[in-house]
């Protein structure tokens, strides 16, 4: 609970909350798709209700007194609103699958092309890098999925590449071949947003 709209719009840029219901003279129901869609879709489904309940307590009131009803309207407000590129956010959903498989891929490489760890550390951190940055390019500035920052993507999806492929590389200096089933039973069956 805040004390004002504006504090609400500031605690939903900053992540804290996904939604907001504001409530007083002009209500309003301010969502975040880009955060989370399931809950932005219920509280704009709320509206309508919120807005019926509201229309009759005031109609009741009204009665009471005398005085013609208000006309009382719940206004929808998209406070961080999904790319216009992808207003479903389905783009960058589809695009969870390919980065787990992609990690998984450079790690099961990794692991048959180069001996040692040290290499193979350093060859995932520089695949993670490129990869990153590729996928950051693409899902960004290319097909316009994502918003924000090119080097703070890039950081989210170098690290997501890191660790699926680290974790299989990992597994396989531990286990053997046998570590290479690994990465596959965690990450497609377990870690798979899909």
């Amino acid at each position: 609970r805040v004390a004002t709209r504006a504090d609400a719009v500031k605690r939903i840029k900053d992540r804290d909350d996904y939604g907001a219901i504001v409530v007083g003279a002009t209500p309003e129901i301010l969502i975040a798709p880009a955060a989370n869609a399931t809950v932005s879709a219920t509280l704009t489904s709320l509206a309508a209700e919120l807005q019926t309940k509201l229309q009759a307590a005031a109609s009741a009131q009204a009665q009471a007194t005398g005085v013609a009803a208000p006309t009382i309207t719940v206004k929808v407000t998209d406070v961080v609103p999904l790319a216009s590129t992808d207003p479903r956010g389905t783009g960058i959903t589809s695009a969870a699958f390919p980065l787990v498989l992609g990690g998984m891929i450079g790690g099961i490489g990794l692991t048959f092309a180069i001996r040692g760890a040290g290499r193979r550390i350093l060859w995932v951190t520089v695949y993670a890098i490129v990869g990153g940055g590729a996928l950051s390019g693409i899902l960004g500035d290319w097909l316009g999925l994502v918003q924000g920052n090119y080097f703070v993507l890039a950081a989210a999806i170098t690290l997501a590449i890191a660790a699926s492929s680290a974790t299989i590389v990992g597994a396989a200096a531990l286990l053997g071949n046998a570590g290479l089933a690994v990465g596959p039973i965690v990450f497609l069956l377990f870690a798979n947003p899909i």
